[in-house]
């Protein structure tokens, strides 16, 4: 049976939050993700595009875009795949999972607006948004993914 709900942490505050796998917009996508977990790496704020949260992932491969948006909602996680030669400040590929926590992000880089592909969206926005707030002070976390217990 495949997992419905993915786990987000902040591992040295202890912070979680649920997500639902949005298997009917982004089944590819889902599997991707569900391939790599778990998962825990660094993340940073990614101010440039407002209230966003991203991880670098190298072990997601270059992939196409499901459920595409430039225009995501608080609580949407995406992937995206952001090609060096593509984007002017990126020395290498860069693939993310990254989330957006309030109404002003629009993920971007210089030269535009960035489509991201959703594949999940947290279930209660507010305990990941405290901590996703707090990192435009406190600098890069710890975050851990997983699939969510039952």
């Amino acid at each position: 049976m495949r997992p419905d709900r993915i786990s987000v942490t902040f591992v040295e505050e202890q912070v979680s939050g649920s997500a639902r796998l949005l298997w009917d917009e982004a089944p590819k996508t889902c599997e991707q993700v569900l391939r790599i977990l778990p998962l825990e790496v660094q993340a940073v704020h990614a101010i440039y595009s407002g209230s966003e949260i991203a991880l670098e992932v190298p072990q997601l491969p270059q992939f196409e875009l499901e459920n595409p948006t430039t225009n995501a909602q608080p609580g949407d996680i995406a992937c995206v795949y952001l090609p060096a030669a593509d984007y002017y400040g990126i020395d290498a590929d860069l693939p993310e999972i990254l989330w957006l926590y309030d109404s002003d992000a629009r993920p971007g880089m210089f030269e535009g607006p960035v489509p991201i592909g959703v594949f999940a969206r947290f279930e209660e926005l507010a305990p990941i948004a405290a901590a996703s707030i707090d990192m435009r002070v406190s600098g890069a976390k710890r975050v851990r993914i997983e699939v969510a217990a039952d």
